[in-house]
């Protein structure tokens, strides 16, 4: 983790945290899917607690983020 922490808690910013979160974990574990090597060192540089985003999320809703992001990725591509 980073030595740099940003407050994250209660912010709008730290809604974004769950689909960064997604990105960095479905790229892990099917980069065949989804291949997002910065969510996956942002996460690593980033001082803040994603296990209560992982309990939040679920598996069902991190599906779907990983879901939409492939989505926009193709239609970025």
């Amino acid at each position: 983790m980073s030595q740099d922490s940003i407050p994250f808690e209660g912010t709008v910013q730290e809604t974004m945290l769950g689909p960064l979160w997604a990105r960095a974990k479905y790229s892990q574990i099917s980069p065949e899917l989804l291949d997002d090597q910065k969510a996956i060192e942002i996460i690593k540089n980033i001082d803040y607690d994603f296990s209560k985003i992982q309990e939040y999320l679920g598996e069902w809703r991190g599906l779907g983020l990983l879901v939409r992001a492939k989505s926009f990725d193709e239609a970025l591509i």
